[in-house]
């Protein structure tokens, strides 16, 4: 029988870890191990992480070691993970009741699956909106696949670790851990799943609500963190350098979307200024990109960092940030507007 390990890092989510606890004990499917690290955290979490395991016999409670070197609590988990398939949850999400047995149907129908990727809800704490993903190309479904036979499926990959199901064995075959990295560390790890992974397979299921708005996590507070970004930028440019040029053209096409789209928050946020938004780009090699691809998306934005000023910038591709740095009191004005009227919600 199948063996799922899930791994649960915890820091500072007492208000939501309950939910998230009760939504694996209560899995149609029961063979689960539960390993929860929790990561020197500071309110009530360790004690209702403690409260769950003396009541039921799934759940092993650690305490992250290593923590003057900021080991990541995951790696702790997969050290002591013993099952045949291993998922990341985050504490602050949950899963759909049937997650798991849909997702162990799919491995005994198709033997030796590296890594499953399946969809989420992203559910909104402010607005209590729910948005659901799932996959619009069903040429990717119901096969599998890897980079090197259709690296269109850079098109629906994605950086997250928390909507995927590994091989235990593929993880450890391959000696894939996290890095160190207080944020974005889902990235690096990512690039070497896909490198590495010989069967993936797009399993077209909405499994996991993820939590968006939540204040509190490092995720909701990223924008700090937009350096790691850039190294993980350099670190793909460096893994990839001898692949084929078309695939590793591909890649870092990808990779430089989502570092400028992580520099951008921090920049939205304050947390980045405009010339060191705009320096951190000019230092990036973009000899390998074909010229086509200079002309268009984000590179068309850096574009036009190097030649308008800043407000003049924001006024063309940002008019959000325009008015909230310039015109604070029409922001305010329209802000309020927006959310009275418009903010139609689907409540959970």
């Amino acid at each position: 029988m199948i063996k799922i390990s899930v791994i649960i890092p915890v820091y500072n989510v007492e208000k939501y870890l309950r939910r998230c606890l009760d939504s694996v004990l209560h899995q149609t499917y029961s063979n689960l191990e539960i390993i929860c690290i929790d990561d020197s955290s500071t309110d009530a979490s360790a004690s209702i992480l403690k409260e769950y395991a003396e009541k039921n016999e799934r759940i092993k409670f650690l305490t992250n070691k290593n923590l003057e070197e900021h080991a990541p609590p995951r790696n702790h988990g997969l050290e002591i993970a013993t099952g045949d398939y291993v998922h990341f949850l985050d504490s602050d999400d949950w899963l759909e009741p049937d997650a798991y047995e849909k997702l162990v149907n799919t491995i005994e129908k198709i033997s030796d699956i590296d890594v499953i990727h399946f969809f989420w809800n992203d559910v909104s704490d402010k607005t209590r909106k729910i948005v659901s993903y799932a996959c619009e190309d069903d040429k990717f479904l119901s096969k599998t696949i890897n980079l090197y036979n259709d690296s269109n499926l850079l098109k629906i990959w994605d950086r997250r670790v928390w909507n995927k199901l590994y091989s235990n064995n593929f993880l450890k075959k391959n000696n894939l851990k996290f890095n160190d990295y207080p944020c974005h560390e889902d990235t690096e790890f990512s690039l070497l799943v896909i490198l590495k992974a010989q069967k993936i397979y797009f399993l077209n299921e909405v499994l996991l609500n993820y939590r968006v708005e939540n204040n509190k996590s490092l995720v909701g507070n990223c924008q700090k963190y937009y350096k790691y970004a850039v190294l993980s930028y350099n670190f793909a440019f460096d893994r990839c350098n001898n692949l084929d040029n078309d695939l590793k053209i591909k890649i870092m096409v990808s990779e430089y979307k989502n570092m400028f789209n992580i520099l951008r928050n921090a920049y939205r946020r304050a947390t980045l200024s405009y010339k060191a938004f705009y320096n951190i780009l000019k230092n990036i090699d973009y000899s390998i990109f074909p010229e086509g691809e200079l002309k268009c998306g984000v590179f068309l934005l850096y574009h036009d960092m190097k030649v308008l000023p800043e407000w003049l910038f924001c006024l063309k591709n940002m008019p959000q940030i325009f008015l909230l740095k310039y015109l604070p009191c029409v922001y305010k004005f329209l802000y309020i507007i927006k959310h009275k009227f418009f903010n139609q919600a689907k409540c959970l």
